[in-house]
């Protein structure tokens, strides 16, 4: 086991210390691309740079290694939204065609890492994203053994449902989390994601380091949105990539049943697509508009668009089948927006402490159910309202405090 007991005498604090944290911002400073994984490294980022000495590193799938980011990528993770930005399907595509991706490595051969820079006393090495490329194979080999490393784990659903994902993204994933798993520090983002850890992916691996729970933090906006606006039709709003998991064709489903039975309310979807589901999406949603109902996909939108429609939106809908954590549910909690979701695993960890509406989400009537409520019962809408409100959802500067204590309480010499 990497892990033991800390000692006085090994135990390195990062807040006041020279030590170095790098950390792999690969998919963050590449695109506009802010979902869940790119919104918790670009914020982890920030948190812990205010405190330590932080490097963010870029790993380059032609030169096989890490390089420093250029002065535009470094922009990219810190402002994921340039002023012209439009919202598109798929960002990172948009924003990294094939020339691109060729040209950066030739940029980058100048700001590449030596492997030896890992291997100075305090330093450590962060990996807050999922990876599909050969880093999995390429880093056990390259970095030094004795490297501390520390990295976020997020959800295992590849493997709780395989027949879903394409052969080649689950063979990666699973080379992917036996990685994590050789880390000297697992956070996981929920109980069930730990839980699951455990289950699949640690009996793999024989030296694999400790996990722990380390629920994300979810801050309020400087200015909470208003009450929506009473003179149109109600908005009820989904964030979500649309992927196979976030059970987009139940909610639709559940929509056309509400509208067929004459509620009036309007129902945007946010979020990118999916290569492996979303075609099976758009049809549906345009059979719906062509019926003349009021259903818009936004696509992926900037910051600013999402909390104006936050601000108009008179609840939202969650219903995802599984996740590793949630995150849209605790969104929705800090615009002080109440949330339809489900009650299993993590959805129930992030939805059961108020501000919530549980229903069965793989039941189109049961999601239909609880939409119908929220919509016909203001009393209860204005409860969930308060209790949305009232939670406490955590900051980024506690979060980054613990996730330098944990590293500290690190012995990386086993």
């Amino acid at each position: 086991m990497l892990w033991s007991t800390p000692r006085a005498d090994v135990a390195c604090d990062y807040r006041t210390s020279a030590a170095m944290l790098y950390l792999d911002v690969t998919q963050s400073c590449r695109s506009a691309n802010n979902s869940g994984v790119q919104v918790v490294t670009r914020k982890l980022y920030r948190a812990l740079a205010a405190k330590a000495q932080v490097q963010p590193l870029a790993w380059d799938p032609l030169l096989q290694c890490y390089a420093k980011l250029s002065l535009s990528e470094r922009d990219r993770l810190e402002n994921p939204f340039p002023p012209d930005y439009k919202p598109t399907a798929r960002p990172n595509k948009r924003d990294n065609p094939a020339w691109k991706t060729f040209s950066r490595s030739i940029l980058r051969l100048s700001r590449r890492m030596k492997w030896r820079g890992f291997a100075e006393a305090g330093t450590t090495m962060i990996f807050p994203e999922v990876f599909r490329d050969a880093r999995a194979k390429v880093l056990p080999l390259r970095l030094p053994g004795h490297l501390t490393k520390a990295a976020i784990f997020y959800d295992t659903y590849v493997l709780k449902e395989p027949e879903k994902t394409p052969p080649k993204r689950a063979r990666n994933f699973i080379e992917y989390a036996k990685f994590v798993a050789s880390s000297n520090l697992i956070l996981c983002i929920s109980r069930e994601t730990k839980e699951d850890l455990e289950r699949f992916i640690l009996p793999e691996v024989e030296d694999h380091g400790h996990a722990t729970v380390a629920y994300l933090p979810v801050e309020r906006p400087a200015n909470l949105p208003s009450n929506p606006n009473t003179e149109t039709s109600p908005l009820i709003l989904c964030v979500s990539t649309l992927g196979y998991q976030k059970n987009h064709l139940g909610l639709l489903e559940a929509a056309e049943r509400l509208w067929k039975d004459g509620l009036d309310f309007r129902l945007e979807l946010i979020g990118k697509a999916d290569p492996t589901w979303t075609g099976k999406i758009l049809p549906r949603i345009d059979e719906l508009r062509d019926e003349g109902k009021d259903l818009h996909w936004l696509r992926h939108v900037d910051d600013q668009k999402l909390a104006d429609r936050y601000r108009h939106a008179s609840f939202t809908v969650y219903p995802s089948r599984y996740e590793g954590f949630g995150l849209p549910i605790l969104e929705s909690m800090a615009h002080g927006k109440p949330c339809v979701c489900g009650s299993n695993g993590a959805l129930g960890e992030a939805s059961s402490e108020g501000g919530c509406l549980q229903v069965d989400q793989n039941d189109p009537a049961s999601l239909a159910g609880g939409i119908r409520k929220l919509l016909e019962k203001g009393e209860l809408l204005q409860s969930l309202q308060e209790e949305a409100l009232g939670r406490d959802l955590g900051s980024w500067d506690d979060y980054a405090d613990s996730f330098l204590k944990n590293l500290s309480q690190v012995d990386s010499s086993g």
